[in-house]
């Protein structure tokens, strides 16, 4: 629960601090990018985490996971992000000029963000399915804590731009992934 209050939060002030910084004008296309992201991330990864839950959970009960497979489950993980990176690259232009402010870097930035997702999905999916409940948690609370500081760092640098705020976008749920996910997960041996 707590985590999960911390990643909510986190996202009020990563938005406050990068508008503080860059002004509403420089800020609107990273807003526009942070709600994309969000959207996006959840309707393709949310499911992936699930079916990852499930297979897990139910691998577990009938024979102690050893029968699980997860190739399915990574197909799609991989599949969903080709595609968005081929999207990406053939439209970058259109998608930058229409909906985010002409900020080309953004539609490479959501790209890589949202790959950073999958692979954060898909953690909260081994976690949850082998009932590591507080590295769950942890894991949202990293995410948050990493936006967080990475906005307050780009801002206290003084060389703010819509490019460094998105790399923050980027690296905080990839970090929070390896951070959280840890050598146990791997011992799972589906990680």
């Amino acid at each position: 629960m707590l985590g999960l209050g911390v990643f909510g939060l986190s996202s009020f002030a990563f938005l406050g601090i990068a508008g503080r910084d860059l002004g509403p004008a420089g800020s609107a296309p990273l807003s526009v990018a942070w709600t994309v992201l969000n959207a996006v991330g959840i309707g393709l990864f949310l499911p992936l985490e699930q079916e990852a839950g499930r297979r897990l959970s139910g691998a577990i009960a009938v024979d102690g996971g050893a029968s699980v497979s997860m190739r399915g489950t990574l197909r799609y993980a991989v599949w969903a992000v080709a595609v968005l990176a081929v999207v990406g690259a053939a439209l970058h232009v259109p998608l930058s000029e229409l909906i985010l402010g002409g900020e080309r870097v953004l539609v490479a930035v959501l790209v890589l963000a949202l790959a950073a997702q999958a692979a954060e999905y898909l953690a909260r999916g081994v976690l949850a399915g082998t009932g590591q409940f507080g590295r769950y948690g942890s894991q949202l609370a990293v995410d948050g804590a990493l936006r967080v500081a990475g906005a307050a760092l780009v801002a206290a640098s003084g060389n703010g731009s819509v490019l460094a705020y998105g790399a923050v976008l980027v690296a905080a749920p990839a970090l929070a992934t390896v951070v959280t996910l840890g050598a146990r997960a791997r011992r799972t041996g589906v990680a």
